[in-house]
């Protein structure tokens, strides 16, 4: 039988080298979380509250709540985190909540990659937010993202933003009691953006 160990390692490899043809690479993807959920033990998990881990990036004050190698763990549900998990602290998303963030190993990379996530069960609906911070390229950022799921229906659609631009932007969103600032994008004015984009709406 085949360690944790031994399992993590290989899917690292294939994270690292799978080919860009999403017809060959993304049912293994969806297949991974299935597959550490099988094989790996329960542990290590946080506690809720607990913050082992913050970064500072672009002057961004970044909470990890679940850092790489750990499991983050729901009502139902569970997932074993390939990449470091968090928020940027003190910001407001197109949920409301604060922006959360998936840290990739290439924190110098140029750009910033926000992935637009449906909403479990159906999916039919727009649901927050996940950027993708130090990734080197849109592929291994999709990548990343599609190996913490074992649905492809939770990935709607992807921006692509210059790390500079994304920093400024999300300085402007930060949380002040009772403002909301100019350009301001609510879930249902993003929904639709999305839907314009995709030619729906």
């Amino acid at each position: 039988m085949r360690t944790p160990t031994s399992i993590c390692k290989s899917l690292a490899e294939f994270l690292e080298n799978a080919a860009g043809d999403e017809a060959t690479a993304l049912p293994a993807l969806y297949k991974v979380q299935m597959g550490l959920q099988t094989l790996l033990p329960e542990g290590p998990t946080i506690p809720e509250g607990v913050i082992p881990k913050r970064v500072t990036w672009r002057g961004l004050r970044i909470d990890i709540e679940n850092p790489r190698g750990t499991w983050r763990v729901g009502v139902g549900w569970r997932v074993y985190m390939l990449s470091d998990y968090g928020y940027i602290r003190k910001t407001d998303g197109a949920d409301g909540e604060d922006v959360d963030v998936y840290l990739g190993p290439q924190l110098n990379a140029p750009n910033v990659y926000i992935v637009h996530q449906r909403k479990h069960p159906d999916f039919a609906l727009y649901d927050e937010d996940k950027c993708m911070i130090g990734y080197p390229d849109a592929a291994a950022a999709k990548r990343a993202y599609e190996a913490q799921y074992d649905n492809p229906a939770f990935f709607g659609a992807m921006e692509e933003f210059a790390a500079v631009d994304f920093a400024a932007h999300v300085k402007k969103y930060k949380k002040a009691p009772g403002h909301v600032p100019d350009g301001y994008l609510s879930p249902a004015a993003l929904m639709e953006r999305l839907l314009q984009k995709v030619g729906v709406a």
